[in-house]
């Protein structure tokens, strides 16, 4: 009797071991008390990289900027893609979205001189619109959203990590893998069925580090949609996304591949007053805060200029 009372226990013992869906909702808790850590502080991040397009055999290369701030209940959030104009230029168009406790400010157009859209007096239906074109490219939120985000620049959802816990998104598994990483599996009913892959990396003490995303089309056909890869580094006390790379997938035919590096200024390391929309340029503090230089209109870059000792 004690001897079947020993088996079952280890055999009880080896089903908790292997049953591993707590830790997983442990380690999304881990993850957003790391994301307050950050917001209970003055932060700011800039991101710089590039993404290649590929469409019916058309290479699309292009440059992104991602900028961030958050200071005293006011925050500011912009992105931007380059493109080549009908006179040959090349350009940056700049989308940029700031908020504080008297509402949100857009800046909708190409260059940053130009008004701002004030977001409570538009109409309703121009409102959503609006917003749907402007949100924000947070890289804690990226995490957990589409790389699609990326391409668009704004249609990241602020706190996926709620969004793993509702009624739409079931755990399915959790395992480790021979890594030692937690591998999470779960099924997705939001605006599409699909499915979510995220590994907690052990070497970058369980946050997420491959992140996968499906859709199911119709013909019940499962095809990729995103698929991020995210690396960690300290910033004091926090951890912070410091290199993401990401392939979206459209139905379409549409693929992108991003890589993008981040880098972050937190607490006392941000001046004071460092968001004011009164200021002509919201994003030109960032850019002095990080020492970094995008384009203006109509300038070509420094690697796209011929070099005039050289003939051909």
């Amino acid at each position: 009797m004690l001897c079947l009372l020993s088996l079952a226990g280890l055999a009880s013992a080896e089903a908790q071991e292997t049953d591993l869906t707590g830790r997983v909702y442990s380690l999304i808790a881990d993850y957003q008390l790391n994301c307050e850590d950050l917001r209970s502080q003055p932060w700011a991040f800039v991101g710089k990289g590039k993404s290649v397009r590929l469409r019916k055999g058309e290479v699309m290369p292009q440059d992104h900027w991602y900028v961030g701030c958050e200071q005293g209940g006011k925050s500011l959030f912009a992105s931007s893609q380059t493109y080549t104009s009908s006179t040959g230029d090349y350009r940056e168009g700049w989308n940029q979205r700031f908020e504080s406790k008297r509402g949100v400010l857009l800046r909708t157009r190409i260059y940053s001189d130009k008004p701002a859209t004030v977001l409570k007096e538009l109409e309703e239906d121009e409102k959503k619109e609006t917003l749907r074109a402007i949100s924000r490219i947070d890289p804690f939120d990226q995490v957990f959203g589409t790389a699609s985000s990326l391409r668009t620049g704004g249609k990241s959802r602020r706190n996926n990590w709620e969004m793993l816990l509702s009624d739409t998104c079931e755990l399915v598994e959790g395992k480790y893998d021979e890594d030692g990483n937690v591998v999470a599996f779960f099924k997705l009913d939001w605006n599409y069925p699909g499915t979510m892959t995220i590994t907690f990396g052990k070497k970058s003490d369980f946050l997420p580090i491959d992140v996968k995303q499906t859709v199911t089309v119709p013909g019940n056909r499962e095809i990729p949609l995103s698929h991020q890869l995210i690396e960690w580094k300290q910033k004091r006390k926090i951890k912070v996304p410091s290199h993401l790379k990401a392939i979206s997938n459209q139905p379409s035919g549409l693929s992108q591949t991003f890589n993008i590096d981040f880098d972050w200024r937190l607490g006392k390391e941000i001046p004071a007053k460092i968001i004011d929309s009164e200021m002509p340029d919201w994003r030109e503090k960032r850019r002095i805060l990080f020492d970094v230089d995008w384009q203006r209109r109509g300038v070509t870059p420094l690697d796209l200029i011929p070099d005039p000792n050289t003939r051909g």
